[in-house]
């Protein structure tokens, strides 16, 4: 257990306070775009649809940070790991393999955490959007959970190949899915057959979860059931993508 918490201190440092820039603007991009699209896109609303727009728009940025960071840069991060020989000091070392990708996992769930409260004040200042403080808590806990099958598409990515296939597929993935499962615009503006690709996506399963939390609502089966089998596709994903990976570096020797 020493070693793994060891492991955890390591990665905070490398990843996050020996590069603070990449923490500003994975925070600032989604706080940029949720003052931009609260102030843009509401214009002739009503006080009480102004009120819920504001507060559903600050879950969506929420996990469009999640879905960056999860993404765009756990694939990266880890594929840097892989040509920089980090990975190789892990087979090394005490620390496992699954070690290794949980301590990853418990720093991007400290930055999910950073953009629930980071969006949040902003939130409230700006727009003031009114949260309790238990609901707050629950937030806070839900939004890393939720980030989990995003998380296993990262590392997915990580694993297909060299940096430029990585940024590539990163993006490919990041934009098309904040844009299909309704982050950045309504799903109701967009046409049916993107309405049914958006509504099985885990952004979407994602931001309904903790919009029911903010709202007092029920949560549904559904919702939970979407985030289960995400989950377990990514975790099948990626031992299946080491297996080949594993098959094909014998094949080279």
């Amino acid at each position: 257990m020493n070693n793994f918490f060891y492991q955890v201190s390591i990665n905070f440092q490398r990843i996050i306070f020996r590069n603070l820039r990449f923490l500003f603007f994975n925070l600032a991009l989604p706080i940029a775009f949720y003052l931009l699209f609260t102030k843009v896109m509401t214009y002739n609303m009503s006080a009480d649809a102004l009120t819920a727009w504001n507060s559903d728009y600050f879950v969506s940025m929420v996990l469009y940070s999640s879905l960056m960071s999860s993404v765009i840069t756990v694939a990266n991060t880890l594929l840097d790991d892989q040509e920089n020989s980090f990975d190789l000091f892990i087979v090394l070392s005490p620390i496992s393999r699954f070690q290794y990708y949980a301590s990853m996992i418990v720093v991007f769930f400290t930055l999910s955490m950073s953009a629930v409260v980071s969006l949040g004040i902003v939130a409230s200042l700006v727009n003031h959007v009114t949260i309790s403080f238990i609901t707050w808590l629950v937030v806070l806990f839900i939004v890393p959970l939720v980030s989990i099958p995003l998380i296993f598409i990262g590392i997915m990515v990580s694993l297909t190949g060299t940096s430029n296939v990585v940024n590539l597929l990163s993006n490919l993935v990041v934009f098309p899915m904040a844009i299909a499962s309704g982050l950045w615009w309504p799903l109701e503006i967009m046409p049916d057959w993107l309405k049914a690709i958006g509504t099985n996506l885990p952004t979407y399963f994602g931001s309904s979860l903790v919009k029911a939390v903010i709202h007092h609502q029920s949560v549904s089966i559904q919702t939970i059931l979407g985030l289960l089998i995400w989950s377990i596709l990514g975790f099948v994903g990626i031992r299946l993508l080491l297996h080949f990976r594993k098959k094909q570096e014998l094949l080279t020797i």
